[in-house]
Parts: structure tokens; C-alpha cells; sequence
């Protein structure tokens, strides 16, 4: 069973290729937490997590969704756990944090997982644009990209079958603590916020899209309407809605303005 969080398309394809090329069942992460979260897990069913990471740490949604997790199994053999983590640079400490969440978690501790058996990551197009020099890679860059990524998928799925067990190539980045405690920290608590989210209205078409993306319920509106942010506490700052805008009416401050707009198609 493979559990994904995607915002703008990169985790899911990943998740897709993953589960179909493994035989897994795939579970959207966004429409779990509609529901109590709870499954039960078939004879030699695997844990898999595929998420993107946001501010070198996991994104908020993954630490909700493992403290609501509530697994069973059908026999008495130790499930494998492994995570694919997404990004478009580096992933920091992200597994380190991750760890802590599954520690936390009592029915994981039941089926005594107490760690990840295997941990991966892929370099996909990057989609934070909330800050100054930080924007989309060029077409060119995300066709790279997402061609390295398909090889790399390839000998994953191949891994994953043979039961690997470790860290595979992980890209942390030159200083890990400094990118996921420093420089996450601030994400965490100054950028991961919906206060700077704006539509400018003579560019808005009103075509409901930004609702349906926004994975955290936090956008008013709907076709017809102007969206309005309810801000409820969950904004991600995944930039689904800035993404999938077609008239690029959504802006975050002035920090996204005259940037690029990039979603997995």
C-alpha cells in the first residue's frame, strides 16, 4: 500500500509509477484524512510513503496524516517501509524527521515498525517560488529532470522488490542540520502561512480551479466566485493554486510576481 501527498503532480506520478510497476494500492494522502485514516494491510502488502518535501522538512499534511494513521495486517510477518521523497534540489533532514513521526505513531510501533527499511529520493522540476531567486527550472531543466527521474524509478522499483534495505543516494545537500533546522525552521513557522495569498480580480475568471487543487480545504469559492483563503490553520504554501491557475491571477506577496508556473502534466 502506497500512501502519496502531491500538490502539483510530481509526488503522484512518482506514486503511480511506483504502485503500478510494485502491484500496490494507491492511497491519496489528501483524501485519507476525509476519512479515520484506518487500513488493513494483505499478505506481503508493503508501507510506502511518497511525498515532496517543502522547506526541508516533510510538509505538514505528512505529520497529520502519520498521527492518524491506524494500520492492521492480516498475518503476523513485519511489513516493509520505505519513503520516495520528492524535491527539486535537496532533501535536507527530512527522513530524520520523518523518523520521529513513525516513532510517534502507536499502530506502526504494533506491527514493531520502528524504522524505515529503505529511503529514497528524486530530483523533479522545482515549484517553490516564494522567495526572491527562487522560481521554476526552464523547460529544458524539468525535461532533464523528469528523465533522470523515470531511470531512477526504474532501479527503485527494482530495489524495493529485492528488499533493500538503507539510504539510497540520498541528495542532502552540503549542510543538512543548517537547510532542516535553520532554514526550515523559518519556513516552518515565518513562510508556511496563507496571509500573503491574493487573486487579482480583473485577471480572475472565476473557474473554481484553485478550490479543487488547494489540498487543505483552505480556499472559499468555487466556480463562479472569487476565491477567498478561510485561513484555517493549514495553508501548506505548496502553491497548488498559484500553479494551476490559467490566467496566473494568484499571486503570494509581491514574491511571486513575474515568475514562472509549473505543474505536472
Amino acid at each position: 500500500m502506497i500512501f502519496y501527498f502531491s500538490a502539483t503532480g510530481n509526488s503522484r506520478w512518482a506514486a503511480i509509477q511506483l504502485a503500478t510497476k510494485l502491484q500496490e494500492h494507491l492511497v491519496n494522502i489528501t483524501d485519507a484524512l476525509q476519512g479515520d485514516c484506518s487500513y488493513t494491510l494483505q499478505n506481503e502488502e508493503h508501507i510506502g510513503l511518497v511525498f515532496p518535501v517543502h522547506g526541508w522538512r516533510p510538509p505538514h499534511i505528512i505529520a497529520e496524516f502519520i498521527s492518524k494513521l491506524n494500520i492492521k495486517k492480516t498475518d503476523a510477518n513485519q511489513p516493509y517501509c520505505f519513503v520516495l521523497m520528492s524535491a527539486g534540489d535537496n532533501i535536507g533532514m527530512t527522513l530524520n524527521y520523518l523518523k520521529q513521526m513513525i516513532n510517534r505513531n502507536p499502530s506502526l510501533h504494533a506491527l514493531k515498525i520502528e524504522k524505515i527499511n529503505a529511503a529514497f529520493n528524486i530530483l523533479m522540476p522545482e515549484t517553490y517560488v516564494g522567495l526572491p531567486g527562487m522560481d521554476i527550472d526552464t523547460s529544458k531543466k524539468e525535461k532533464s529532470k523528469i528523465t533522470e527521474a523515470q531511470e531512477q524509478l526504474k532501479k527503485i522499483t527494482q530495489l524495493i522488490q529485492n528488499g533493500y534495505q538503507g539510504e539510497y543516494k540520498l541528495v542532502k545537500g552540503t549542510s543538512p542540520w543548517i537547510l532542516s533546522k535553520i532554514l526550515g525552521g523559518v519556513f516552518a513557522h515565518a513562510l508556511i502561512k496563507d496571509n500573503f495569498f491574493h487573486v487579482e480580480t480583473n485577471k480572475c475568471i472565476r473557474c473554481g480551479i484553485c478550490t479543487n487543487v488547494c489540498p487543505v480545504q483552505d480556499i472559499s469559492g468555487g466556480y463562479g466566485k472569487i476565491p477567498e483563503w478561510r485561513h484555517n490553520g493549514r495553508c501548506l504554501t505548496c502553491f497548488a493554486c498559484y500553479h494551476h491557475c490559467p490566467e496566473h491571477a494568484i499571486q503570494w506577496g509581491w514574491m511571486t510576481q513575474h515568475k514562472g508556473q509549473y505543474y505536472f502534466k
